[in-house]
């Protein structure tokens, strides 16, 4: 797949998760407890793989000196974490 391909399908999985998670949330009031956990659980980690394809794909910290993207890449990972823990 060329470079161009991978950029329009990562923007192409961007916008498939975020008209996901827009027609998910209407629904949050009717779902029990369980699911209702699960499904902002859920929404953080597809929030923070967003966040790690914008950084690497569209900010270009894919093709950074290593300290860099070891330093966004362990931001991304450690926000993430931390929006599920401060969750529960």
């Amino acid at each position: 797949m060329s470079g161009s391909m991978k950029i329009v399908a990562i923007w192409m999985f961007l916008v498939a998760a975020t008209i996901f998670f827009w027609f998910l949330w209407p629904e949050h009031k009717s779902m029990t407890d369980d699911w209702r956990v699960l499904a902002t659980i859920l929404t953080i980690v597809v929030s923070t793989i967003k966040i790690r394809f914008v950084g690497l794909w569209f900010m270009e910290l894919r093709d950074a000196v290593l300290p860099l993207r070891l330093a966004f890449e362990l931001y991304a990972l450690g926000v993430g974490a931390m929006m599920i823990f401060l969750y529960m």
